[in-house]
């Protein structure tokens, strides 16, 4: 992830209506990930960045996208025919929905 992609990410972030005043998206060192750095002085225990829930990825609204959806409700599928999760427990589903 390079600075175009990083400075791609921020605009997405700021049109999503997120609030990133006090933070810059940077490369993290390798190809896919970025990481969030500091824009200027700030007092302990400011906000540094706001992100609206309407921008989160949870397990419910993976589950409604086309692809991903159809991916997590197969592996959740398979944990509950081996004795795993039930239907209305998710655990771990949040984990493979953010790695996904």
């Amino acid at each position: 992830a390079g600075p175009a992609a990083a400075r791609r990410y921020e605009l997405w972030l700021e049109e999503g209506g997120a609030r990133c005043d006090a933070v810059n998206v940077v490369p993290a060192g390798d190809a896919e990930r970025f990481a969030l750095v500091t824009s200027r002085a700030v007092a302990e225990g400011s906000t540094l960045f706001e992100v609206p829930a309407s921008m989160l990825l949870t397990a419910d609204v993976a589950l409604r996208d086309r692809t991903i959806g159809r991916d997590l409700s197969r592996i959740e599928q398979q944990q509950r025919q081996r004795g795993g999760a039930s239907a209305a427990d998710r655990t771990g589903c949040e984990t493979i929905a953010l790695a996904a």
